[in-house]
């Protein structure tokens, strides 16, 4: 049994970068800079892979959504239940790839993780003005994911994160197959390990799908899933997000033991890792919760559970 570890998704700015932001001098050329600042902190902690912070990303769309074809912007939309709001995509046009999104990628620190959209959360999240088939549209999103994703694969992404958080908010069953050719089709165009993450909420009822996809892994909150349902997944790593982005307290190494113990005979590969983004909390919160992770997959790869 192996256990590694991993932080997803998009970092919280330094109060500076925020200030930077806002006045918008010099913004591009400090958040490169703080990025690299998290990726050093991150291999000095022990991480499995190095996420790439998307400091530049204001929300988990607006980079696709500026660099291809098909889309636009409406207005602001809250995202779930939290304080924060993403600019929803409007399909206006048929989607296709039209360039790469290095623009938004933070190279210079040699990162080694993405996180991008999952197809059905792209639909689901979307405002669809163009296509009349449902399914069309989720394999054209999965087809320019895919793209995007052979680009990553070249830069040296080793492994891509699939934010898909809608999995546990409705059934996706009408929509199976178009879904797992979209999964399949990123797989194919991505070397490395894909694994889709679902947070807030109990994706089970779309466990069958997910077990039956090309993707390498599935993460999930433990607050939301019993241990015992990690049989639906199959032989799929898992990837346990014991480490709260939408709480500043900091868990202690006891509680993933505790976590751990009952899931070490359900799958070879067992990432410790984030629920959500870390870009709730601010910034020397999250950091202390990226070194726990660290020091967690240290000590309980010592031990025999």
């Amino acid at each position: 049994m192996n256990v590694g570890g991993y932080v997803f998704g998009i970092f919280p700015r330094s109060e500076h970068l925020i200030d930077t932001s806002r006045s918008g001098d010099g913004f591009p050329e400090e958040a490169g800079k703080e990025s690299e600042l998290l990726m050093q902190m991150q291999k000095k902690f022990g991480i499995s892979y190095i996420d790439d912070p998307q400091l530049v990303w204001d929300d988990l769309f607006r980079p696709v959504v500026l660099t291809q074809k098909g889309f636009s912007v409406n207005g602001l939309t809250r995202y779930f239940e939290t304080n924060t709001f993403y600019k929803q995509p409007v399909i206006e046009k048929k989607i296709e790839y039209t360039g790469k999104v290095e623009h938004y990628l933070s190279l210079r620190g040699n990162p080694t993780l993405i996180a991008l959209p999952d197809p059905f959360t792209f639909f689901c999240m979307s405002k669809n003005a163009w296509y009349n088939d449902d399914s069309v549209l989720i394999k054209d999103l999965g087809k320019l994911l895919a793209r995007i994703s052979n680009d990553l694969k070249n830069y040296g992404y080793k492994l891509l994160v699939l934010k898909g958080p809608m999995y546990a908010k409705c059934n996706a069953s009408r929509l199976e197959e178009s879904i797992k050719d979209s999964l399949h089709e990123i797989k194919d165009s991505f070397s490395g390990k894909v694994v889709l993450h679902i947070y807030f909420g109990n994706p089970n009822i779309n466990a069958s799908i997910l077990a039956g996809s090309s993707i390498d892994g599935v993460g999930i909150d433990p607050k939301f899933v019993n241990q015992n349902d990690m049989q639906l997944y199959g032989s799929k790593d898992i990837s346990l997000g014991v480490v709260d982005g939408l709480n500043t307290r900091l868990e202690k190494i006891d509680e993933l033991r505790g976590l751990l113990k009952g899931l070490r005979r359900k799958a070879d590969n067992i990432y410790i890792t984030n629920n959500v983004d870390l870009e709730f909390l601010p910034q020397n919160f999250s950091m202390n919760k990226v070194k726990l992770i660290g020091e967690a997959v240290r000590v309980l790869n010592d031990e025999v559970i």
